[in-house]
């Protein structure tokens, strides 16, 4: 159990249509504090500020200390676990189409640490990494608790400052090329990502992703392969599943009946695939999260 001391969530609208959220947890763990699993569409970017805390993927796990930083990208199943007795941390959230969005910004590749393979995503391990990224974060936290209309814009240009100095500082020639491409394929096939997240309660095709992309459905497939490391049909079944966790959080509907409503005609079917996702059963799931 996680006992939540501090939790405050801004959520800056600006005038220019951009959304970001920025969550300041202080908790304190008992016994073996886990927080739910989640899966989403908007990327999550986190800096730990104190403590020692466990991310935890589908098939991948890092122990993160004071002054580490996490990512997490579009429909990536995971979940954490306070391992201190207490952790404070900084999370931002934002979806990947505004990330960067702004004139002058779209020219630095804002998308490369998010959408990475687990084994490329940057870490911060030396101290003056760490003391750089710490500070920036204050600079938002004290920004945001001072309630004035200017922070907001402060804040979302401080978590692009962060990433910056992440990016530059990261990600060596190798591997920058590398994932060039792959954010590249991303941007082509987020036409796709944008339909199957509008559509979680029917039946897309990999005819009808392709279509919507402008491509066949061998290169959209090679493309789609690239950009996420799975298929897009396996990618849309995350959806489906994150469409399902919710409504077992949110409603009292059967499991049987999530499954049909969020296009799974297999229960059983259904039930294996949210336990390979999350690691446990529907039933378990609701039950651990009331």
């Amino acid at each position: 159990m996680i006992s939540l001391d501090k939790s405050i969530r801004y959520k800056f609208d600006f005038s220019f249509d951009k959304q970001i959220f920025v969550d300041h947890y202080s908790l304190k763990r008992q016994n073996h504090a886990v927080f739910p699993p989640d899966i989403h569409y908007a990327l999550h970017f986190g800096i730990l500020l104190d403590g020692c805390l466990e991310i935890v993927y589908t098939n991948s796990h890092k122990i993160l200390h004071f002054g580490n930083i996490w990512f997490t990208g579009p429909w990536e199943a995971h979940t954490s676990r306070v391992i201190s007795p207490e952790v404070e941390m900084l999370v931002f959230t934002v979806s990947p189409e505004q990330l960067g969005n702004i004139g002058i910004l779209n020219q630095i590749e804002w998308l490369l640490p998010f959408v990475a393979q687990n084994s490329l995503r940057p870490v911060i391990n030396d101290d003056d990494g760490k003391m750089k990224i710490l500070t920036l974060a204050k600079e938002v936290i004290t920004s945001i608790d001072e309630k004035d209309p200017s922070n907001q814009t402060f804040s979302w240009l401080k978590l692009h400052e962060i990433l910056l100095y992440i990016i530059n500082n990261n990600i060596n020639i190798k591997e920058y090329d590398k994932l060039k491409v792959q954010k590249n394929s991303f941007k082509r096939i987020l036409p796709a990502i944008m339909l199957a997240k509008e559509s979680s309660d029917k039946a897309i095709t990999l005819d009808d992703a392709a279509k919507v992309c402008f491509l066949g459905k061998s290169r959209f497939h090679a493309l789609f392969k690239t950009a996420t490391g799975t298929t897009f049909n396996k990618f849309y079944t995350k959806i489906r599943i994150s469409n399902a966790s919710i409504k077992l959080l949110k409603t009292d509907f059967s499991i049987k009946e999530i499954a049909e409503d969020c296009g799974f005609y297999d229960e059983s079917h259904f039930c294996k695939i949210f336990r390979k996702i999350f690691h446990c059963s529907p039933k378990e799931f609701r039950k651990q999260h009331p």
